[in-house]
């Protein structure tokens, strides 16, 4: 199903992989808000694709969560059609929790 959208040119600072309906797409930067950028542009080419494959993304149920060394810097702005992002510090994926705590546990 996203074979295609895998496929797509993203940044080298971006990584993104898809199981069933699942997708999650992890995007690194030196600084936080180049961070953004890089999140932003690439989130536009997966919009982009989604709307020419007549597909949506529920922007409710899609969440970000900030991975960082620095303690002091929990909250990013990601958007999803114009919809800022909820920044959770834990989430669910592929039936795993996975939160922040120093370190990610799978």
């Amino acid at each position: 199903m996203y074979n295609a959208l895998l496929n797509l040119d993203f940044s080298s600072h971006t990584k993104v992989t898809a199981f069933t309906d699942d997708l999650v797409i992890m995007t690194a930067g030196n600084t936080l808000s180049e961070t953004e950028v890089y999140a932003h542009t690439d989130l536009a080419k997966i919009e982009k694709w989604a709307k020419e494959n007549k597909m949506q993304f529920n922007e409710t149920k899609s969440k970000a969560m900030l991975l960082t060394r620095k303690r002091n810097n929990t909250n990013i702005n990601i958007y999803l059609k114009n919809r800022r992002l909820e920044v959770v510090k834990e989430m669910k994926y592929l039936g795993s929790l996975q939160f922040i705590n120093q370190r990610m546990h799978i």
